[in-house]
């Protein structure tokens, strides 16, 4: 008697992946920091932290406090660096300020279009005092068990060792 195996076919993404082609004639995976750098408003006041990592004011002034600008006493929140797996990594440190409306700003000025939106963010809204004690009241439970829970296994480990 013959055994038959099914040939298992290779699996198909169904995902399109998109490499956008830009005003520069350059895809969007072959850009570099200079090349986002003409849609910085404030790129000359820029703070060097390291090498091809660069401090500036946020695209999106508007989710800052004092515009993110330090004439008016705010500081710049914007990283853009070189980094591992893309040429160019940007994020604002500021959490009201959504990496995803960041990246639409820089993808619709390099492709020359408006790009929609690729994730819909909700409005953030206050959290009550009520809400904000709950959640503290939460985490320092959470802390406080994280920290019983280590001194219990030291003590069981050390009983271990004693037997």
């Amino acid at each position: 008697m013959k055994l038959k195996f099914k040939t298992e076919k290779p699996i198909e993404s169904t995902e399109v992946k998109t490499d956008y082609v830009c005003l520069n004639g350059k895809t969007l995976s072959e850009q570099t920091i200079n090349d986002y750098a003409q849609f910085i408003p404030k790129w000359n006041e820029r703070e060097e932290v390291r090498d091809d990592c660069y401090l500036v004011s946020c695209v999106q002034p508007q989710n800052h406090e004092h515009n993110d600008d330090p004439a008016l006493g705010g500081e710049p929140s914007m990283i853009i660096s070189k980094g591992n797996n893309h040429n160019v990594v940007v994020h604002c440190r500021n959490y009201s300020c959504p990496d995803s409306v960041i990246l639409q700003y820089f993808l619709s000025r390099l492709i020359g279009e408006e790009v929609p939106m690729f994730v819909k963010q909700a409005p953030k809204r206050e959290l009550t005092a009520e809400e904000e004690r709950r959640i503290m009241e939460q985490k320092n439970t959470d802390r406080m068990n994280k920290k019983y829970n280590k001194s219990l296994s030291r003590w069981v480990e050390a009983n271990r060792r004693s037997r």
